[in-house]
């Protein structure tokens, strides 16, 4: 028999105290008046050979009871043969290593593999290690390993020789998810690495009421920078497993100072009064203030060196004339850590767009559409926008490189659907208007999109109560996510209770895949959208003529067609994306990219250059069209200043540092006995057994005769040797 809390066994000394009770003679209170014992005097109780027990069975009652208290206190419970037999546990490791862009700072790479070697070193031959590796996505560079796999040393060299492979991305980190999917990694190498710990019956049968399973200790061990910009705010919302418990240990550069440069977005301000304004970042914990700032040329050679002072943990703009037309950056100096020290930019040049209008003209210049189009000012400081009108034929022969959007409002044939499917497939916006004329039937526009939309069913709409009692319609459901409408997401901008539709195209049998955008007051669809390969098929369901609806006399007209002409990746000051992120411009057969480092990847699918690893200028080239991508670090990646383990702890991520395996082991046995105790429930039975006694002894000693009373003379003295009373 095993005791689950064997120190309540001192109570059994308690027993001392009703054998002592039963020793001691008291004197009797009761005293009677015996004239012939006058001249007797008292006699006191004394231990004499006389003073004995008297009631042994008493006794043994009041004992029994005391020892069935003492073990049901105890938490008595019964172990098997193999029960008896110690199991020894190893633990299951999980080591994070930070490959982000900050870890290339001086020392923290070294630091790392330091780290880790001596983590392995210090583990217990049955340990079990995995080794993960995280930036802004994470990735199990070893799994553990399988129950039945090799000796754990075998395992500890692929950890080694793994990490020997790993070094500093360009990538940002992201803390927060890469926890999240270790401690779910973990959880699940919880679930499938128990041990058992029954026993078998005489039977040779397991006893599934004495079987326990015995899990092995996981942990995470945390090997990181842990700069501010770690972007751990996601875990915030995650319910972190109780049984895992995340170790960080924290690398500290060898030299503390960091300073970040980047180009901010020019503004016809800056262009008038020909600068460009650059912010530069110092850390919290810098020690110096004093930089310089240059320009940089595609073979990095500075030029147009100013100084610059900013204190340590502050921000300061600074404005530096405009730029040759060959400078691709601006570079830092003087901080000591180059990592995030260059800020890449393309120069915008100005370039020629068309807008592609195809349908008929009318006579009457408030119902033609493409007047609406020609009037809006889609130019900007660094694109010419102009609108044109063109047949069929034009139409097979436009350069639709310069072409961001083809405006549909006549029906065509299937030598046009093949030009037009051509141009969505590569990255193009059509855009097919059903304004209720009869020009364009919905058959047309099934092509392009693999759609089956009914032909032309215009319903004005009239204030018969046909459809709307008010004569009207407007906008209803409207999904200000989609970039048609993500400029009116401000709620002073997305009020569209104005525009009024006197009528519509009712768009039925729209088929898979389509999004409806916009929606009318009648649930019935307003704008629908098809993506078809790397473009784009709009469809409205009216017109904007005056005569159709208010939409053309509306302020809100011009962002909306805007939208279209412009795509999301462009901007003013360039195009510029960060590390990690897809190419913004689609495959081609003909599409090649030419890397900062002067390499070129043939660019026909998208798996071909999934996303970007490496800061620098890259150039895309096809047949008639050549773009160039600036492509950075992502700015987090420079706040170094350190974390808190009281700001994960906030989160609720257990901490706790990794424990030894022995005393592990001896956890998860005290976790099996307290299991195997309670199942068992002894002490239940130890209690039962002492109320009974308890009964039993108080039931006895009411039957047990009282002890004779003390006689005493006429004056008050009593004589003799009182009897002895039971206690």
């Amino acid at each position: 028999m095993s005791f689950l809390a064997p120190l309540y066994a001192l109570g059994l000394l308690t027993i001392a105290a009703p054998i002592l009770l039963h020793l001691i003679r008291r004197q009797p209170k009761d005293r009677v008046a015996f004239s012939s014992l006058l001249f007797l005097k008292p006699t006191p109780p004394r231990l004499t050979r006389r003073s004995r027990i008297n009631h042994w069975f008493l006794l043994l009652l009041r004992v029994l009871a005391i020892c069935a208290l003492v073990l049901a206190f105890a938490r008595p419970f019964l172990r098997s043969d193999s029960q008896e037999t110690r199991v020894e546990l190893g633990r299951r490791v999980i080591v994070m290593v930070d490959t982000s862009a900050s870890m290339a700072r001086s020392g923290l790479w070294k630091q790392a593999t330091d780290n880790v070697e001596a983590l392995i070193s210090g583990l217990d031959p049955l340990d079990d290690i995995a080794l993960i590796s995280f930036d802004d996505g994470v990735k199990v560079q070893v799994p553990f390993r399988e129950e039945s796999a090799g000796p754990s040393t075998e395992q500890r060299k692929v950890v080694l020789e793994t990490l020997l492979t790993l070094s500093p991305t360009n990538h940002a980190t992201e803390l927060g998810k890469s926890l999240q999917f270790a401690a779910e990694y973990a959880a699940n190498a919880v679930q499938g690495s128990s041990v058992s710990g029954g026993g078998d019956d005489s039977n040779g049968e397991a006893d599934s009421g004495n079987e326990t399973q015995l899990q092995r200790a996981t942990q995470l061990v945390v090997v990181s920078d842990l700069q501010r910009g770690s972007n751990v705010r996601s875990i915030q919302s995650y319910p972190w497993p109780n049984e895992v418990a995340v170790e960080l240990r924290q690398l500290r550069p060898d030299r503390v100072n960091n300073a970040t440069v980047q180009r901010l977005r020019q503004t016809e301000e800056d262009l008038g009064e020909e600068r460009v304004r650059v912010r530069v970042d110092n850390a919290a914990s810098s020690t110096v203030s004093e930089f310089d700032l240059a320009w940089v040329d595609e073979q990095l050679q500075a030029s147009s060196i100013q100084k610059v002072q900013v204190p340590p943990g502050s921000t300061r703009v600074v404005n530096l004339p405009l730029p040759e037309i060959s400078v691709v950056g601006v570079q830092l100096d003087g901080d000591g850590e180059a990592f995030d020290n260059l800020s890449y930019f393309v120069q915008p040049e100005k370039s020629s767009l068309e807008v592609l209008y195809f349908g008929p003209r009318s006579e009457e210049t408030r119902e033609d559409l493409f007047y609406y189009l020609s009037l809006l000012p889609l130019s900007t400081r660094v694109r010419e926008v102009t609108c044109r009108v063109v047949d069929a034929a034009e139409l097979a022969l436009a350069e639709f490189e310069r072409v961001p959007l083809v405006v549909v409002a006549q029906s065509f044939d299937e030598s046009i659907s093949g030009v037009l499917r051509g141009y969505i497939e590569t990255g193009g916006t059509v855009l097919g208007v059903l304004d209720g004329s009869g020009n364009l039937e919905g058959g047309s526009l099934n092509r392009l999109g693999d759609l089956q939309l009914i032909s032309n069913r215009n319903e004005p709409v009239e204030s018969n109560g046909s459809i709307e009692a008010s004569g009207y319609l407007m906008f209803s459901s409207i999904d200000y996510q989609h970039r048609l409408f993500a400029s009116f997401s401000d709620p002073q901008f997305s009020d569209f209770s104005k525009i009024k539709f006197w009528s519509r195209q009712k768009l039925d049998g729209l088929g898979q895949g389509v999004n409806v955008v916009a929606t009318f007051d009648d649930a019935t669809p307003a704008i629908i959208e098809k993506n078809v390969g790397e473009g784009h098929l709009l469809i409205t369901a009216f017109g904007w003529q005056p005569s159709r609806s208010q939409l053309a006399l509306s302020t809100k007209f011009l962002p909306l067609i805007d939208s279209m002409v412009n795509p999301p990746t462009d901007s003013d000051n360039g195009l510029e994306i960060k590390v990690g992120e897809g190419f913004p411009f689609p495959p081609a057969p003909d599409a090649i990219i030419i890397q900062p480092d002067g390499s070129t990847i043939d660019y026909r699918e998208n798996g071909d250059f999934a996303e970007v690893t490496n800061p620098g200028i890259y150039r895309y080239r096809r047949e008639g069209f050549e773009s160039l991508v600036a492509v950075n670090l992502a700015s987090s990646e420079s706040q170094t200043d350190a974390m808190d383990s009281d700001e994960f702890e906030a989160l609720g991520v257990e901490l706790g540092e990794l424990a030894d395996q022995e005393r592990e082991t001896a956890k998860e046995l005290q976790l099996r006995d307290r299991e195997l105790e309670e199942h068992q429930g002894l002490w239940q039975w130890a209690l039962i057994a002492a109320l009974v006694i308890i009964f039993v002894e108080t039931l006895w000693a009411s039957l047990v005769p009282q002890s004779p009373m003390s006689v005493q003379g006429d004056d008050g003295v009593g004589g003799g040797e009182p009897s002895t009373q039971p206690t």
